[in-house]
């Protein structure tokens, strides 16, 4: 694939010279990922149509949602390098057959012969590429093949799907919602399992829509971005600090840093002269920090200074400082005043000591917000401690340097939010009334009305502080909605469309095998998507201007404007090279870089920015079908 200009990407499958390899079972091996991710009931299903005799009827199912989660207007399509894994692998082994036995053991011994012979290779597929933008009820695969075959396979394509798109979703949500800050996943070792943290930052850090990732493991695995240090560095080491005697504190350090010095200068051959260059520097900034921090009486100040000046001539690396979730923020481990003062104090040593290739990153400060008040309070002080330390900075910096400039605090930190989906709850304590026969109440036991609200969707909070926006557990287990709600249909049996009928119209199904083709307006926009069938689709992406009708209603006739299409629906072999791709039309098989299996990170991050960039920001797009779809439903109405 290739890219054909710096925001959008595009696979031409003539030129495609990828050698995918897909590394799923590094982290789904044989016993987590085989014909036993299955629920029993699709046994005893497939068992009743083999002894019905229609275990080989050609059948087509969908897969799909019928509702976006979070409150979103769309779902990012995620998992499909799993699912066809599982497909492309699906056969019961010896072991797998003899344990089926003990669990139905009245199964004749040719249904046992029957289910070792089964494989997948015979199923058609199509379906929407990974990372694709899609509605509810569109469908994300449908197969087509054997019916026993199409059955069994449903729990394990559910399961390996659902999360995936879950998640991306939830992570594109929040891409949307804050384009400029740099997310960051710190909470997956708190996952259900290994597997789920795993997946959850390959569909997120690994799409390019997170920044990076804690979780060392999936970085070795998947090759994301690493943030690569422990968000809770200084809380530990300052809880019970003592007052100290800054004069001592500055001759013990002193004695050490130099040490320090010489050492790291023996280590890297450095010359009699830079080393004394690089003394004389620390000198005169601890004599800096000394007044600094003397000005101020803050010792607390004066002992993270020290210590973080050693860890950076160890290493130049960055750090990372939490507030503590204190009710109380003048009680915090350090205060954004304080820590204002370190960042600046450790700014000057890394301008004297590093040179600007070293593009050493910013120290960070955490604010938490899993407790509203307390993130009230330090964001609407913040203002207040920038002004007071700037007037403080310049009176002490101009003392020891003529040449000082204005102080701006963005310069020398940066401010990052821990982002808590665990949403606040309101509790509200009703009482119910009955009337009894002699018209007197009786009061009902209580209960609790539940209502969860978003820390940031409170306007108080001004967001344009904050740089990094830290996703903790509550993110990676989806904890406002741990299920997208997938489900496998029955569209087509035996050369004729099927279709479930419900109360509610939204679970109802569409029958037969349908396409997606996508209309856009002359801005470029997603005007919305249409459900066809496969002999509509060629004049839908010729045409302008086309007769659908409104999803789920069927009944309102529109006439839709569009100045092109796109056929989002593509036939999908799994027993294809994915080297040798040939079309991406509706006839040929694409090549893995058209099914987005892949791409790389940053390859993968144009892809769903520009897929946001078509879609109008939290508008619902329209859902069509197609005028065969609704004449099809008229006749099953009928008959």
């Amino acid at each position: 694939g290739e890219s054909n200009s710096d925001n959008h990407y595009q696979c031409d499958c003539k030129k495609c010279s990828c050698k995918y390899r897909s590394n799923v079972r590094e982290y789904l091996p044989e016993k987590l990922l085989n014909p036993l991710l299955n629920d029993f009931y699709q046994f005893t299903m497939v068992y009743a149509y083999w002894k019905a005799g229609r275990h080989n009827e050609i059948s087509s199912f969908d897969l799909y949602y019928r509702k976006n989660p979070f409150k979103s207007y769309f779902s990012l399509y995620s998992g499909l390098e799993e699912g066809f894994e599982y497909l492309k692998t699906f056969k019961f082994s010896k072991e797998h057959i003899e344990y089926l036995q003990t669990k139905l053991p009245e199964a004749e011994k040719e249904f046992w012969e029957y289910l070792s012979n089964m494989d997948m290779n015979s199923l058609q597929i199509q379906g929407v590429s990974n990372l694709e933008i899609v509605q509810p009820h569109t469908p994300l695969l449908t197969l087509t093949g054997e019916l026993a075959k199409c059955q069994l396979v449903e729990t394990g394509l559910l399961n390996l799907l659902n999360y995936p798109t879950l998640i991306a979703t939830l992570a594109s949500e929040l891409k949307q919602r804050f384009p400029e800050k740099k997310l960051i996943e710190i909470g997956s070792e708190l996952a259900q399992t290994e597997v789920a943290g795993l997946l959850g930052v390959k569909y997120t850090v690994g799409s390019g829509i997170l920044d990076s990732t804690t979780f060392i493991g999936a970085v070795d695995l998947f090759g994301v971005d690493l943030f690569n240090e422990s968000p809770d560095m200084l809380v530990c080491n300052f809880k019970d600090y003592k007052p100290v005697d800054i004069e001592n504190e500055i001759r013990e350090e002193k004695k050490f840093l130099i040490s320090l010095i010489e050492e790291k200068c023996k280590d890297n051959n450095e010359s009699k002269d830079k080393e004394n260059e690089l003394l004389s520097k620390v000198e005169n900034l601890l004599k800096f920090a000394r007044d600094f921090c003397k000005k101020n009486y803050n010792q607390k100040v004066w002992r993270i200074v020290v210590e973080r000046l050693s860890s950076i001539i160890l290493t130049g690396s960055q750090y990372v400082c939490c507030a503590n979730t204190s009710n109380d923020p003048e009680k915090s481990m350090i205060t954004l005043q304080e820590f204002s003062m370190v960042s600046y104090v450790l700014a000057q040593f890394r301008n004297l000591c590093f040179t600007p290739e070293k593009n050493l990153l910013k120290p960070i400060f955490r604010i938490p917000s899993n407790k509203e008040e307390l993130s009230k309070q330090l964001i609407q002080k913040a203002s207040s401690y920038m002004n007071q330390l700037s007037d403080i900075v310049n009176m002490v910096f101009s003392e020891s340097n003529s040449n000082s400039s204005v102080f701006n605090w963005r310069d020398f930190f940066s401010i990052g939010l821990d982002y808590n989906f665990n949403f606040i709850k309101k509790e509200y304590i009703s009482k119910d009334t009955k009337n009894t026969k002699d018209n007197s109440t009786l009061d009902q036991p209580s209960f609790i009305e539940q209502t969860y609200i978003n820390i940031l969707d409170n306007e108080s909070i001004d967001m344009s502080w904050f740089d990094y926006i830290f996703l903790d557990s509550s993110f990676i287990v989806c904890e406002s909605q741990p299920a997208l709600g997938m489900v496998y249909k029955l569209m087509h049996i035996d050369g004729q469309p099927t279709m479930k009928f419900s109360q509610e119209k939204g679970k109802s199904t569409i029958p037969g095998v349908k396409y997606i083709v996508r209309l856009f307006g002359d801005d470029g926009k997603v005007v919305g998507d249409v459900l066809c069938y496969k002999s509509e689709v060629e004049s839908l992406l010729q045409a302008t201007e086309v007769e659908v009708y409104n999803y789920p209603d069927y009944d309102m006739e529109e006439l839709v404007c569009y100045s092109k299409a796109e056929l989002i629906t593509k036939n999908i072999s799994i027993q294809q090279d994915w080297s040798k791709g040939d079309t991406t039309g509706l006839n040929g098989n694409p090549c893995c870089c058209c099914l987005g299996l892949c791409l790389k990170t940053q390859q993968k991050k144009k892809k769903v920015l520009n897929q946001l960039s078509q879609f109008n920001s939290f508008v619902q797009v329209s859902l069509w079908i197609s005028k065969q779809i609704r004449e099809t439903i008229s006749d099953i109405v009928k008959k």
